[in-house]
Formats: structure tokens, C-alpha cells, sequence
């Protein structure tokens, strides 16, 4: 899994996406195998004074319970700092997940990164 980051302004907008020279399917998952890169990536921007992060979930068809811990470390670090961790293009298997583990009282889930953008923004 590839990490691609996007700026606007003061927000980062992180997407997971498949390696271009790998076997993986089209759809990924975040599980023990890939957790780690999507955690690094979002800590390298919170050392660089970045902490309105919004994870585009696009490519993204599961996400196992080392995920969901990942996810949970990332968004406890950022509203450590006041920051905020938003999550879009999230699929209804994802969703229903984060609102059984209680995700989604720390992680806030908007349908499009315009949304999320324009939350952060105003």
C-alpha cells in the first residue's frame, strides 16, 4: 500500500492507494500487513505541525482490528494536539464497524473530501 498526501492550506488529505507495480487488488484493506504505513504517514505530518488530517478511504474495503487500532492511535494523537482527523469515502461495511468499536466518537465521517475540507475550513 502507498500512502499519496495532498495539501490545502493547513489540512493534509491522505489516501491509501495500491502500489502501481504490485498484485494487490483493487480494493485494499488496512490490516496488520499495511497498518504501519498509513500510522508513519500520519505521524510524519503531525511532527511537521499538521493536525487537521482527513484520510480519503476511497480504495478501501476492510479494515481488521489492527486497523481500527492504528486508526485509533492516529486520531487520539491529533485530538491530543487539538487537532482533528476526519474520514471520507468511507463504504457502509466500514462505517457500520466504526460505530460498533466507538470510532466514531473521535473520527468524524463526512461522504466527500469537499465536505470535510469545508468543515475544517469554516
Amino acid at each position: 500500500m502507498n500512502i499519496s498526501k495532498r495539501y490545502e492550506d493547513e489540512i493534509v488529505i491522505v489516501t491509501p492507494e495500491k502500489n502501481s507495480e504490485s498484485n494487490e487488488s483493487e480494493h485494499l484493506t488496512i490490516d496488520i500487513a499495511n497498518n504501519k504505513t498509513l500510522v508513519d504517514a500520519i505521524e510524519d505530518e503531525l511532527q511537521k505541525g499538521k493536525f487537521k488530517i482527513i484520510i480519503n478511504l476511497k480504495h478501501i474495503a476492510f479494515v481488521d482490528s489492527s486497523g481500527l487500532q492504528g486508526l485509533f492511535t492516529c486520531a487520539i494523537n491529533i485530538n491530543k494536539r487539538n487537532g482533528s482527523l476526519l474520514i471520507t469515502d468511507i463504504n457502509n461495511n466500514i462505517l457500520r464497524i466504526f460505530k460498533i468499536t466507538s470510532l466514531l466518537d473521535i473520527v468524524k465521517p463526512f461522504g466527500t473530501e469537499a465536505d470535510a475540507i469545508k468543515s475544517l475550513i469554516s
